[in-house]
């Protein structure tokens, strides 16, 4: 067994790999890669002016010559700069740096094969690059129940700090963009909902801000820059509706109570209005002329409706306690958790007419712990129960 320093390992060291006459480090402390004889003797630098942190992932491989690694990226007050991550090169004995894939999100682990193809992990995916050109060879939904929203061609998922992609025929998930800006990681930040109009991508986060981005990808935009909350929690279902002109979402009440209220913006982004903000809103729907709410809180709740061009509220239903609300081009359908629970449907043009109960109770459901979810298409309604794990369908004829 030999004894003694090899060398001097200056400042933090990240990653290591060998040959059979240097061992090669990530110096984190100094930002550089540095190299020492197995036998001892002098420290020689590389390469220097990574963006290595201690608290993230970064790999360090030797193969054929060439030294690979990654850095996690740039840092800005609590949280990783979205994009900000690398891969590089430079020839073991030094030379020139080379980036060979720029743009990652906290590129992590990574191996080279024989060939030179380099495969790397990053916060979302595994990718390789050979001849010149990257893709994503395996990725996935990290997110419990994520929100989703399709159209003829893919489903977009809202999935923590990502927007991802997936051909409807299936496919690999790519991230389409990111969901909050330029950050990753930042916990204050909470996703809602997402929608598509077959144009663009559209979801909420708590912060209380709309946000868009081309089905092809590209920049994402801010719709209500000015409309700002702060991190502020609504109690109720978090909702994004859009039709061909404008966007609906659940944002907090302004009453003081527990509730929500509904605001709207132009897809195109403009001035934001407020259609509805009541105590113990629960949820809305949206048929491109009236807005239907449903309220908690008196006998045990209530629906009502409104123009989407303002006016007063209108009774639909009363002596209901609704979870999640739906509509259709005739009716508005409801999951109900009081003691007569089920799936209950009300004709739009009744005022406060008689309720048809689609599906009867108990249902397996409780709105404190996990909301389920309700959609009607024509002839079926389906609806879930998370607690049981169920997907059920009741026809609606």
């Amino acid at each position: 067994m030999r004894s003694g320093r090899a060398g001097v390992a200056a400042g933090i060291v990240r990653g290591i790999s060998a040959d059979d006459s240097l061992v090669y480090w990530m110096d984190v402390g100094n930002a550089a890669i540095r190299s020492v004889p197995i036998a001892g003797g002098g420290v020689t630098t590389i390469a220097t002016g990574l963006n290595v942190d201690l608290n993230r992932p970064s790999t360090l491989v030797l193969s054929a010559g060439t030294l690979y690694w990654t850095e996690s990226g740039t840092t800005a007050g609590c949280c990783l700069v979205a994009g900000s991550g690398v891969v590089r090169s430079a020839p073991a004995g030094g030379g020139l740096v080379t980036t060979l894939q720029a743009g990652l999100d906290e590129p992590g682990g990574l191996a080279v094969d024989d060939a030179g193809n380099v495969v790397w992990t990053e916060a979302w995916r595994v990718a390789r690059l050979a001849s010149g050109n990257s893709r994503t060879i395996a990725s996935g939904i990290a997110t419990r129940m994520a929100r989703i929203a399709v159209d003829d061609a893919n489903v977009y998922v809202l999935d923590g700090d990502y927007i991802k992609r997936v051909p409807i025929t299936g496919g690999i998930p790519e991230r389409l963009t990111w969901s909050h800006g330029t950050s990753l990681g930042d916990i204050s930040v909470v996703n809602q909902d997402i929608v598509t109009d077959g144009s663009n991508v559209y979801w909420t986060t708590l912060s209380g801000l709309v946000h868009s981005v081309p089905v092809s990808g590209g920049t994402s935009v801010v719709l209500n820059p000015n409309d700002a909350t702060g991190f502020s929690l609504p109690e109720c279902y978090w909702r994004l509706v859009v039709d061909h002109q404008n966007l609906y979402w659940s944002a907090p009440t302004s009453t003081g109570g527990i509730g929500c209220s509904v605001k709207t913006v132009p897809v195109s982004g403009g001035d934001v209005r407020t259609l509805v903000d009541v105590p113990y809103l629960e949820d809305f729907a949206v048929d491109g002329t009236r807005l239907y709410y449903a309220e908690l809180g008196t006998n045990p709740g209530s629906i009502e409706t409104v123009p989407l061009a303002g006016g007063s509220p209108s009774l639909v239903a009363s002596n209901v306690a609704v979870d999640v609300l739906a509509q259709d081009d005739r009716n508005v359908y409801w999951l109900d958790f009081s003691s007569s629970s089920g799936i209950y449907a009300i004709a739009k043009n009744g005022a406060n007419g008689s309720q048809t109960r689609l599906f009867p109770g108990p249902l397996d459901t409780d709105p404190s712990l996990e909301h389920d979810a309700l959609l009607v298409v024509p002839g079926t309604v389906f609806f879930s129960q998370a607690a049981d794990g169920a997907l059920i369908a009741v026809p609606n004829n």
